[in-house]
């Protein structure tokens, strides 16, 4: 079975008063679980969308997405999905360590699960010695690396 599978979506955004701008039509694809897939095109072409649609974030106007075989729909997918936008907006008076502890409650893992993930991704990402610093001490860089962690704490299948 395929971990993510788009059936014949299709999207449009208004543009204007009138006219409409289809930027997805049709679009079908399977990706199976072990796969790397990444999207490359012109601005324009479908990519954000397709990702905003995948995480449930927009709609399509036609088709369905499954992940797992489960509609994106449903709230229990998201234990399989890890997101980092390009702009992240973290809390900045938090710590990396509060906020992966946060994300890992919502993820619904133990508290010996949080801590056993968050020191292995803190290290992998080198914010383990700065771990109780509050983010806004941190340069952009260590803000992104604290992102990624974030997105890493519940063990996603898909990134």
């Amino acid at each position: 079975m395929s971990l993510i599978v788009f059936k014949q979506i299709t999207k449009s955004y208004q543009e204007g008063l009138r006219r409409k701008k289809q930027v997805l039509k049709g679009l079908s694809l399977e990706i199976k679980k072990g796969e790397v897939f990444g999207f490359l095109g012109p601005n324009g072409a479908g990519k954000s969308t397709t990702i905003k649609i995948l995480l449930n974030f927009i709609f399509p106007d036609k088709g369905e997405v499954r992940i797992n075989g489960q509609p994106v729909s449903n709230p229990q997918v998201r234990k399989y999905l890890g997101y980092l936008p390009e702009n992240p907006y973290l809390y900045d008076n938090l710590s990396p360590q509060e906020l992966l502890l946060f994300k890992g409650r919502v993820c619904g893992l133990t508290a010996q699960q949080i801590k056993k993930r968050m020191d292995e991704i803190l290290s992998r990402v080198n914010l383990f010695q700065v771990k109780k610093r509050p983010l806004r001490t941190f340069s952009k860089g260590m803000v992104q690396r604290a992102g990624f962690a974030l997105a890493l704490i519940n063990d996603p299948e898909i990134l």
